[in-house]
């Protein structure tokens, strides 16, 4: 389908490829007669790359954005090292079209987090909620828990199912379990038919709930200023309903 993409852009046309992805020498090759550009994470190598990259203690990334034309200091609003690719990609595409340097650190630098797609907000008794309920895969949730991991205090990740992974569904919501158990995080509350083997690949620590009452009750008792939820889930786990109890203020 990438190639296909390819094979659709005018034959003068312009390219910009990720330089860190295993199949890109064979998108160079059908690229033909078409300029081709290509970022990368940090590889230097590349057209558009990042360099001197940071996570502050509140998530954010700070790097510098490296391009044909020169270079440039970047403090992103959004959280997680995962965006730092993001923004280099989307200033490769930006200044291939026409936008200068300074054009383009100053979108970056404007741009803010959608609700749901790992946005912060405070909850309640004090704690920090990091909302990424807007959808989840393999390589989201992954991300995800390193956004997690940036913060100090208590970690807990929250989660709901993975949707329509196909035949390896077990294996994947598996392997969240076992990476968010290596990563340190501390619980791991999950509900769902597949989310069962998450909480068996974390182990300890972790706990499978059959209704998304007991699940929110059980999140609001431990909620305190040194704790810090994720939570995500696929749409149709709807997570968003964890959030909005979480951020609710209590009742006398």
């Amino acid at each position: 389908a990438k190639g296909e993409i390819i094979d659709a852009t005018d034959p003068m046309g312009r390219l910009v490829l990720n330089h860190d992805d295993a199949n890109v020498e064979t998108w160079v090759t059908r690229a033909k007669s078409r300029v081709v550009k290509k970022f990368s994470g940090q590889n230097p190598s590349a057209d558009y790359f990042a360099s001197d990259v940071s996570i502050d203690s509140k998530g954010t990334a700070e790097f510098t954005l490296n391009t044909p034309v020169g270079s440039q200091p970047i403090k992103l609003g959004l959280l997680g090292n995962h965006n730092v690719l993001n923004a280099v990609a989307s200033s490769a595409v930006a200044m291939e079209a026409g936008a200068n340097l300074m054009h383009v650190k100053a979108g970056l630098e404007s741009v803010k987090p959608v609700c749901g797609r790992l946005s912060l907000a405070n909850g309640i008794n004090q704690c920090k909620v990091l909302d990424d309920t807007y959808n989840a895969s393999p390589s989201s949730f992954k991300a995800a828990i390193d956004v997690l991991t940036s913060f100090s205090g208590e970690k807990v990740l929250v989660a709901g199912d993975m949707k329509e992974l196909g035949m390896k569904s077990e294996e994947f919501h598996e392997q969240i379990g076992e990476y968010a158990a290596n990563s340190g995080i501390g619980k791991l509350y999950a509900i769902g038919e597949k989310s069962c083997y998450m909480v068996r690949a974390f182990g300890s620590g972790a706990k499978h709930f059959s209704s998304r009452t007991e699940l929110i009750d059980e999140c609001r008792g431990i909620a305190s200023p040194t704790l810090v939820f994720l939570v995500k889930g696929s749409r149709g786990s709807r997570m968003e309903a964890v959030i909005k109890e979480l951020r609710k203020a209590e009742e006398d």
